[in-house]
């Protein structure tokens, strides 16, 4: 696995780098000039400057980076396609996720654009541009060598094709699309009964709760569960197939429980005022915006980060296998304490996800239950998906 990422950084990463450093010497250079004599905003700046960078970045990165021998019409469409896509998507990033957590500012799209109109640049505001900017630069190195500027048999497919065999085999695909399938179906599938047939909800808060201060700083912890879920999960799932197959049955097991009692006996929560106006108190407002006070218990946040650290200490393949086993119970303790300090759950949510994580772990690890996930698995691996997953046909996209 190392030796394959290692590979990813050869000539052709430093020489779009180099390209990158004249683009953004010219790119950010004129957006500063933009910015500094214009009344233009952040963001319409961004994108003048960077288109004007764009046609400099193809012909550089065309001729020099990649040395594309093809068809340049179909180079030129599938470069401006990538340039659009990356852009959209890094801006889109920048203005509806960082943008919001900076300056605590609520109401969706709109909130976030605002920055697009904004005659009053501050630094929240260059900050969520510039943040922008780094992810384009990430994105865009990726869509051109893999994409734009592609040849039907550069090594770069197949290169491509084995470090996601690496990452995410075969067999495991399945079971962590299921997996992300059933925790939305789980989570918003009870809010819709909620919607439909207006369920009264109640409030578990105890006395324990008490010793859990409201304290900001655990935002960030709760934001980047994400990170850590879909790290734990990849881990335990690459590992080997029983792995996969025990993790699935155990996660469906403890979603399909999660959303009975979401729709039996909805919760909710009593948050505090945020007062606050530094970064953390924002990120804090950016979740409560994102996320309703509802199907509290038991928490799935809790459920499955449980899982997947008690999955984790059963893999065997990683070298360090008693640093990644702490690593996962070290998260997994973190998330709980994030949950409670943010307010985002109170202590009989954690502790009913911590158990029924527990139970539902020992009844797919001493049961046959994971032989339904093994036996839809195999059928889904005959598929001409999955074959082209394994093929060679990457170097022919």
């Amino acid at each position: 696995m190392k030796e394959r990422i290692k590979s990813l950084f050869d000539v052709k990463l430093w020489k779009f780098l180099l390209v990158g450093v004249l683009n953004t010497i010219v790119g950010e250079g004129l957006k500063a000039l933009l910015l500094a004599f214009t009344s233009l905003a952040p963001l319409p700046a961004s994108a003048i400057s960077t288109a004007i960078a764009s046609v400099m970045s193809y012909f550089l990165n065309k001729y020099f980076t990649f040395k594309y021998q093809g068809d340049n019409a179909k180079a030129a469409l599938r470069f401006t396609l990538n340039i659009v896509v990356c852009y959209v998507l890094s801006h889109a990033i920048a203005l509806l996720l960082i943008y919001p957590i900076l300056t605590g500012v609520k109401g969706g799209i709109l909130a976030g654009l605002s920055l697009v109109a904004a005659e009053k640049k501050s630094a929240a505001d260059y900050i969520a541009t510039y943040s922008g900017s780094v992810l384009f630069v990430g994105f865009n190195y990726l869509g051109q060598r893999f994409f734009a500027f592609r040849e039907k048999n550069e090594e770069d497919h197949d290169l491509l094709r084995r470090t996601l065999h690496v990452m995410i085999p075969t067999y495991a695909l399945l079971p962590l699309v299921f997996a992300f399938a059933m925790n939305m179906f789980a989570y918003f599938g009870s809010k819709l009964v909620h919607l439909i047939f207006g369920m009264e909800a109640i409030e578990l808060t105890s006395k324990v709760d008490a010793y859990f201060p409201f304290t900001p700083v655990w935002s960030i912890v709760y934001i980047l569960s994400v990170v850590y879920y879909a790290y734990v999960y990849i881990m335990v799932a690459r590992d080997s197939p029983e792995s996969a197959y025990l993790l699935i049955a155990a996660d469906f097991i403890g979603k399909l429980v999660c959303m009975i009692i979401f729709i039996a006996m909805p919760t909710k929560n009593v948050r505090p005022e945020i007062t606050g106006t530094d970064i953390f108190s924002n990120a804090a407002r950016f979740i409560y915006w994102t996320d309703t006070p509802t199907n509290l218990f038991p928490s799935l946040h809790c459920f499955i980060a449980w899982m997947g650290a008690r999955c984790l200490l059963d893999v065997k393949r990683p070298k360090h296998r008693f640093l990644v086993g702490a690593f996962g119970v070290i998260g997994a303790l973190l998330i709980f304490a994030s949950t409670l300090y943010t307010k985002q759950h109170v202590f009989p949510d954690v502790v009913s996800g911590f158990a029924l994580a527990e139970i539902c772990y020992v009844i797919a690890k001493y049961t046959n239950a994971p032989n339904v996930p093994r036996r839809i698995n195999e059928r889904f691996m005959e598929t001409k998906l999955c074959k082209f997953y394994d093929s060679e046909n990457w170097r022919t996209m």
